[in-house]
């Protein structure tokens, strides 16, 4: 059976046509059509307006479709905060196993799959995409190695500093503080160091080490 506690808390839908729901304050899983089974919305308007099962919507608005999308659509997903996947502001009408975690945490458009957001505004880039932070953040920091057989990073990046990028080059690796100096600014990636600095280039007996360089003429 369904558990709803609030004002039309799971109301005005086709709430019979899922089981196990569990909806908790005002409109708590209001008006979502054809509603599936496993859903728990607490919150007011938690998951209102959205159809599917296995969702978890925790927090005022959390998931709620407020949008032009008549059809809206949500599995085995997961939203935390006040209108974290708020379909009023990104009108994506399907998303199954994502997750998004914030106030305003939104999905980008469109259909997606395996979506994760974190952070206050932050906005999704597509199925099975990882989004942290929102476009203000200057800086994040993690411990630990990060591994992936595709990994992709923006511009401005530091490796081995806590401090803010240099926003001339696109990486910067520090292994220690060279003082008041500046990498130039047609400089693609910079090394510095406080001491003796070296690019080395390390390879076996029989292959061969180098730099190569060239342009469009080559």
């Amino acid at each position: 059976g369904n558990a709803a506690v609030g004002h039309q808390a799971m109301g005005q839908g086709d709430a019979s046509s899922g089981a196990y729901n569990a909806a908790l304050g005002y409109r708590a899983l209001y008006g979502g059509g054809s509603m599936g089974s496993y859903n728990v919305g607490v919150g007011r308007n938690a998951g209102a307006g959205m159809q599917g099962g296995n969702n978890t919507f925790l927090g005022a608005d959390a998931g709620i479709n407020g949008g032009s999308q008549t059809n809206a659509y949500s599995n085995y997903s997961i939203f935390v905060g006040r209108f974290a996947g708020n379909l009023s502001y990104d009108l994506t009408h399907n998303i199954t196993g994502s997750i998004y975690i914030g106030t305003y945490a939104s999905s980008s458009r469109g259909s997606v799959d395996n979506e994760i957001v974190i952070g206050s505004g932050s906005k999704g880039k597509g199925s099975n995409t990882v989004t942290i932070g929102n476009s203000s953040i200057v800086s994040n920091t993690f411990s630990g190695h990060i591994t992936g057989s595709q990994t992709y990073f923006g511009k401005n990046m530091v490796l081995g500093s806590d401090t803010a990028p240099d926003t001339n080059i696109l990486l910067h690796i520090r292994k220690g503080d060279a003082g008041n100096v500046q990498a130039n600014s047609y400089s693609g990636f910079c090394l510095e160091n406080n001491n003796n600095n070296f690019i080395q280039l390390l390879s076996p007996n029989s292959s061969p080490e180098g730099i190569l360089f060239g342009d469009s003429d080559d």
